[in-house]
């Protein structure tokens, strides 16, 4: 991905039709120039990093390089407890590269409470 780290120099506009072309060729198919969901997008860049990070690592002499971590990767630990007998589950965790959040469109006083308050154990 070459491409996403040319330096941008005194051009103030990229064009994304670099990026797109590399995506092409790492996937060997042909991307819509139509309509594209950014989400599908981004992932498809993230899936590009993530194929990168591996060749580099399988490559021979790859123990000197300093592959740095993924800053899109993460984990989210949840846990739940039951507001009527106190039941709490373990911690679970799950790896990310793309979190999904809900964006709720009105602002309710505490959402918080007021979904936990909704649900029957």
């Amino acid at each position: 991905m070459k491409v996403l780290n040319r330096r941008a120099g005194k051009v103030k506009v990229r064009s994304v039709e670099g990026v797109i072309l590399a995506l092409e060729s790492l996937y060997n198919s042909r991307i819509s120039r139509s309509q594209q969901d950014s989400q599908e997008f981004l992932h498809l860049i993230h899936e590009a990093l993530d194929l990168e990070d591996t060749k580099l690592k399988q490559e021979e002499g790859s123990q000197e390089l300093q592959i740095p971590l993924n800053p899109f990767q993460g984990a989210l630990s949840t846990q739940i407890t039951c507001m009527r007998c106190g039941f709490t589950t373990r911690w679970k965790k799950e790896l990310f590269t793309e979190l999904s959040l809900a964006v709720p469109s009105k602002v309710l006083p505490n959402p918080i409470l007021s979904v936990l308050r909704a649900r029957v154990c």
